[in-house]
């Protein structure tokens, strides 16, 4: 991004409409970040601030992004698709480091390799504790959808578990009562 040859201006115009695009292919934070971290290195803005007014985006955008773009490709791969990453797992991560050290926080997702087979839930807990295998197996995988008053079931076993929907439904509601719900 920093050519001598190339103004100040046209790399800032250059960067601002690249940004553009990324936002509209919804990129994921990672590649955001990484873009940000790139802009910053070459200093087409001067500081995260400055870099926010010129893109346009909030100092936190930015901050969260650039934190993004600083974790290790070992971890980033075991997601298998850089953008199972979302700022909370970002988060997560950042304080996994903290807890295990961000070399054994590597050492672990090189044991895992890729694993697009886990949640990214699974992905965190199997990279503290270095291993996929101490993962609960899961039958069923229950999800609420913002704004919808339905819950979706996910399963492995999802054709067997539907031949017994009634059985199942008569479990959760004794499930619900037990946990104190008006059924």
């Amino acid at each position: 991004m920093n050519n001598p040859t190339v103004s100040l201006s046209v790399q800032r115009k250059e960067a601002q409409h690249r940004h553009s695009d990324m936002r509209e292919e919804r990129a994921s934070t990672v590649a955001i970040g990484r873009f940000y971290a790139c802009l910053m290195q070459a200093k087409v803005w001067a500081s995260q601030a400055a870099l926010s007014v010129g893109l346009g985006v909030s100092k936190a955008h930015v901050s969260r992004h650039l934190k993004a773009a600083r974790l290790p490709d070992e971890v980033i791969k075991t997601f298998g698709d850089d953008r199972r990453i979302s700022f909370r797992t970002i988060d997560l991560l950042e304080q996994l480091s903290k807890e295990i050290g961000e070399d054994r926080l590597r050492q672990h997702a090189i044991q895992l390799g890729m694993r697009k087979d886990l949640s990214p839930r699974d992905i965190l807990v199997a990279l503290a504790t270095g291993s996929a295998s101490e993962l609960p197996s899961q039958v069923v995988r229950l999800s609420v959808h913002r704004g919808e008053r339905y819950i979706r079931l996910d399963s492995p076993h999802i054709r067997r578990l539907s031949k017994d929907l009634p059985n199942l439904e008569a479990k959760l509601n004794l499930a619900l009562k037990l946990l104190g719900f008006d059924v």
